[in-house]
């Protein structure tokens, strides 16, 4: 994550705030992916793997949103 610039903060911001939730179709087997705005509207992708707990999910990395994944949350928001 810091590699792309972005902090743990950022990614526990989009707790909280309007999101999408997608199935990650180029990552590990059962991941997903999570595009979400922050407080300050940075729009990320996080790509959440699982863990053994079934309720509970890691985040592996997260970037700022291509163009793609932009437009899945534009199109569910704008």
């Amino acid at each position: 994550m810091a590699r792309h610039g972005v902090v743990r903060y950022d990614v526990e911001q989009l707790k909280s705030n309007r999101k999408v939730i997608s199935e990650n179709p180029r990552g590990e087997r059962g991941s997903v992916l999570l595009v979400g705005e922050t407080d300050g509207g940075r729009l990320l992708t996080v790509v959440l793997a699982p863990t053994d707990d079934l309720t509970t999910w890691r985040p592996a990395t997260a970037f700022d949103a291509s163009r793609h994944h932009r437009s899945l949350f534009d199109r569910r928001y704008r």
